[in-house]
Parts: structure tokens; C-alpha cells; sequence
């Protein structure tokens, strides 16, 4: 199992941090105020952006405002203003390594963690949802309660990502068996 992350001082430099080792994925309400997005995707309430320095994204800009640049969709440009609050959870691309700030989680996103938690994994037999594709596995998010932290000051703080419980991981089998989707799991 890989060593946790530390905890970072803020959003940028969780940003920051992880863009240094690859490509990151955004996790955002685009339905926050001063966010923008092409109009198709201004209701998500889970919208994911993926970054990298290697796109040679000239005008990239993490400050303290959020993060802000011309990302391609459907083909065509979109200056993206992503502002600190609306991200709620940010982590790298193939790895189990990133951090979600709870006090930022859309309500929809918490109460279906909760309800998927509460229910479980599907019976085997069940019908699934369709297979993800192959070599591109999406870390798994999971929600800590602050109050379990000893450390409950108000503040939003980040909670980092923890790596899929066995059941959870892939098993990396060529089987074919569809695979339910990642979600977000609220750990008791």
C-alpha cells in the first residue's frame, strides 16, 4: 500500500503538489457561483477536469483565486475559472493519491455516499453498471466525518484519498464482468 500524502496547507497546493507528479483530476460543483464552464456542463454537480503540464496549457494559473485556463470540449475552447470553493476534491490520475474537503461536497454527492454505505456492494448477479475501460483505473474518494478527527475546528480541511479496500480494486482480470462505477462512500 502506498504512504498516504500530507495533509497540504491549501487547495493550491494540493493542486500543486500533484500536478508536479502527473496529470490531475479536478473534482468541482460547476454550479457554484463564478465558475466557468462550457454551458452543457454548467449543472453538474460532480464535473471532473483533468490538468497536466503537459498539455502546454499557455495560459495556465493556479493563484489564489482557483485555477483558470483554456481546456478543449466537444473539440472547441472554453476558458475554465475554476474559484477555490467550488472544488471539492482534487487527485492524480492512476493513483490513489489526492485529498476531498468534506465542508465542500455537494449535498447530492454526500446524501448518495451515505446511501450507498448504508446499502453496500450490489449481489453478485445483480445487473451493473457498464465496464470502465481498462488501463485507466479512477481512484476511489471516501469522506471522513471531521468529528471522528478529533480536530473539528470549522475550517474546511482536507481528508486524503484512501486506496480501495480489496473488495473495491480492480482485480485486473481481462474477464470481461462488468464493474460498477466509482462512488464516493462515506466511512464510519
Amino acid at each position: 500500500m502506498a504512504e498516504a500524502p500530507s495533509t497540504p496547507a491549501s487547495k493550491r497546493d494540493a493542486v500543486l503538489a500533484l500536478l508536479d507528479r502527473g496529470m490531475v483530476m479536478l473534482h468541482l460543483d460547476a454550479r457554484r457561483d463564478a465558475v466557468s464552464v462550457p454551458s452543457f456542463l454548467g449543472r453538474e454537480a460532480h464535473l471532473r477536469l483533468n490538468l497536466s503540464y503537459r498539455f502546454l496549457l499557455d495560459d495556465l494559473v493556479i493563484d489564489e483565486n482557483g485555477v483558470q485556463a483554456t481546456l478543449s470540449f466537444r473539440g472547441e475552447p472554453h476558458l475554465c475559472k475554476v474559484p477555490w470553493p467550488a472544488l471539492f476534491a482534487v487527485t492524480r490520475s492512476g493513483t490513489d493519491e489526492g485529498w476531498l474537503w468534506p465542508n465542500d461536497l455537494p449535498a447530492e454527492l454526500m446524501q448518495g455516499a451515505v446511501e450507498a454505505s448504508e446499502v453496500g456492494p450490489a449481489p453478485s448477479g445483480a445487473p451493473q453498471a457498464q465496464p470502465q475501460p481498462q488501463g485507466h483505473a479512477r481512484p476511489m474518494l471516501r469522506a471522513i466525518p471531521l468529528e471522528e478527527s478529533g480536530q473539528d475546528t470549522g475550517a474546511p480541511r482536507a481528508v486524503p484519498t484512501a486506496a480501495p479496500t480489496e473488495a473495491e480494486r480492480d482485480d485486473g482480470g481481462d474477464d470481461g464482468a462488468p464493474r460498477p462505477p466509482p462512488f464516493l462512500r462515506l466511512v464510519k
